[in-house]
């Protein structure tokens, strides 16, 4: 979130996402082996789609709201997969990168074109100065926002509905109610981003710049570039930055009103220039992405039409990403690649208007096909209601490929309505409505009664402050993991520093002392000694061997007379001491 929005948007729209759907897709044999885990996978998806969905409902760095949106949509891919419909998403994961791509690169243009300004509560009235950014960037929002025709739609109604007729795992039911609220909340966040950044009145005429723009502009004055609109000079970098922490000050002060700071008159007088500055469009550089990512967040969904709109079929043959994926999809009903799911060859068969659902018995398909109600539109069958869902009931039992998973929401709705087809209609029904009711209370909250966002915080003030602070999900995480990997950084360098490193210098200092020993023990002793030895002989044997080489005759003949004596003493003195001692 810290990089460049280019590379924000690449790692959100497309490799982030995928690694782990493709992941799983790839080993879908091996999930669909055990319900347990689809089931896992399913919650999951659910639960991280809301919990993500609530956290972006709060955030006003408009980064953070589509990175927990990011997060959000990833729950919605794997409820896909833990729900059994593994193609659907990656279907999802390919419409988002879409719009989400583009979403992301819009704010990109936005932040460009507010000079490095990210925070949405100074924003407000953009579409007047970026044309551009603004209709593409809608083209987005409504995608994700899940309004047909735009891409997003396709991708995610599919999900609800094979959650909703899911007999892959029991309560699919809790998990559709759960994703309806999630979608309902994106609508709303994505609509108050919109609202935020592009409606309203102007704020940023309102506010000195502050966050990320401050440090920005005043590097940019630092290094000689334009005027800038900064209140402080820049920080500098840090070593790191803290969960919540802004690069530079926050100015939260000035968010509603004029900075009056005898500060801020300071620098309003100071000679770099501070003042505000009008937004401007991004060159066509940026803008050209856009309106390319615009068009296939428009039409990019066409590729996986729902089958409601096709008369129960995939249409469009490989081009359709559902028959494309077929071949790496395998099917625990029938232990198959490839192949239709459970019963649901038997339903295409027995019903022109059969979908997805494969727990519809082939007996009371043969009495909706056999009526003459079911020619026109259908209606109930020959059978009384409850007989007709007890047969399906019984039936569900035999052809889902886990057995009965209990209630089934899709298949009550089919058996009331004595159609698929209108069940699947009125699911799509209920997904319009709810992102209708998300993009309504976004724009009452945040265009036309700008003041009730203040007040519902006042009066949810637990929960929102939770969702402000993304649940201190990031200081949990720190004290958790962060702190501690350092904590054992610290202790594994300490470790390092003094044990490892001081054995280590030890053995050096030793040896160093060791060497200095040798090398006082060798001057003083070992040459002491030698030299010693030296001085003698050079001292007092040389004096005496000089002494005796006189050079006279007489002298060596002396020595000669002397030297026999006592050779003769030797030899006889033995002889004598013996003779001495036997009387």
């Amino acid at each position: 979130m810290a990089g460049p929005t280019p590379v924000s948007a690449l790692i959100h729209a497309a490799t982030m996402v995928t690694a782990g759907l493709y992941m799983l897709t790839r080993c879908n044999v091996i999930f669909q082996h055990s319900q347990t885990m689809m089931t896992v996978v399913a919650v999951v998806g659910a639960l991280t789609a809301l919990f993500a969905a609530t956290i972006g409902i709060t955030q006003n760095d408009i980064k953070k709201v589509l990175a927990y949106s990011t997060v959000s949509q990833l729950g919605f891919m794997f409820l896909a997969c833990g729900v059994g419909a593994f193609s659907i998403g990656i279907f999802h994961v390919m419409t988002h990168a879409f719009f989400k791509a583009l979403m992301f690169l819009g704010a990109g243009s936005v932040i460009h074109g507010m000079h490095h300004e990210q925070d949405m509560r100074r924003m407000g009235g953009l579409r007047k100065y970026m044309p551009k950014t603004y209709w593409t960037f809608l083209a987005g929002w409504l995608a994700i926002c899940g309004i047909i025709p735009f891409s997003g739609f396709w991708s995610k109604d599919e999900i609800l509905w094979r959650t909703a007729s899911t007999e892959h795992i029991p309560f699919g039911w809790l998990l559709w109610i759960v994703a309806t609220i999630a979608a309902t909340c994106t609508a709303f966040y994505m609509t108050r981003l919109v609202a935020m950044t592009f409606w309203g009145r102007e704020r940023f005429l309102e506010t000195d710049a502050g966050g990320q723009a401050d440090e920005a502009h005043a590097h940019g004055y630092a290094e000689h570039a334009k005027p800038h609109d900064a209140v402080t000079e820049a920080a500098g970098d840090r070593p790191r930055h803290e969960p919540g922490e802004y690069v530079g000050e926050p100015h939260a002060a000035g968010l509603h009103t004029h900075q009056t700071t005898p500060g801020a008159h300071a620098l309003h007088e100071a000679p770099h220039g501070h003042g505000t500055h009008i937004p401007h469009e991004s060159p066509p550089a940026m803008w050209i992405p856009l309106a390319v990512l615009a068009v296939l967040a428009v039409v990019g969904g066409l590729v996986g039409i729902s089958q409601a709109f096709t008369g129960g079929a995939h249409v469009g043959g490989r081009a359709n990403i559902v028959n494309w994926l077929d071949p790496v999809i395998w099917n625990p009903a029938t232990g198959e690649f490839n192949k239709p799911h459970g019963a649901e060859a038997e339903h295409a068969a027995a019903r022109p208007d059969a979908g997805f659902i494969a727990s519809t018995s082939p007996a009371t398909a043969a009495a909706v096909a056999a009526s003459p109600a079911a020619e026109t539109h259908g209606a109930a069958t020959a059978t009384t209601g409850e007989t007709a869902h007890a047969a399906t009931g019984t039936n569900a039992a035999a052809h889902a490929p886990y057995g009965d998973t209990g209630f089934n929401l899709a298949h009550s709705a089919e058996h009331a309505l004595g159609s698929h087809t209108a069940a699947e209609w009125l699911f799509i029904i209920i997904s319009l409505v709810a992102a209708g009711i998300g993009i309504g209370l976004g724009y009452l909250f945040y265009v036309k009664q700008p003041h009730l966002p203040g007040v519902w915080a006042a009066r949810m003030g637990a929960l929102y402050r939770a969702s402000y602070n993304k649940y201190w999900i990031d200081e949990l995480y720190g004290l958790l993991f962060t702190r501690r990997t350092m904590d054992a950084a610290r202790g594994i360098y300490a470790v390092d520093s003094r044990s490892i490193d001081g054995a280590v210098n030890g053995v050096a200092w030793l040896t160093r002392r060791l060497s200095s020993f040798t090398g006082v023990f060798d001057n003083r002793v070992i040459d002491g000694i030698v030299n010693l030895v030296a001085y003698f002989i050079r001292g007092l044997m040389s004096n005496v061997f000089r002494a005796a080489q006189t050079g006279f005759a007489a002298n060596y003949a002396l020595v000669m007379i002397v030297g026999l004596f006592v050779a003769l003493v030797l030899f006889f003195v033995p002889d004598l001491w013996a003779a001495v001692r036997g009387k």
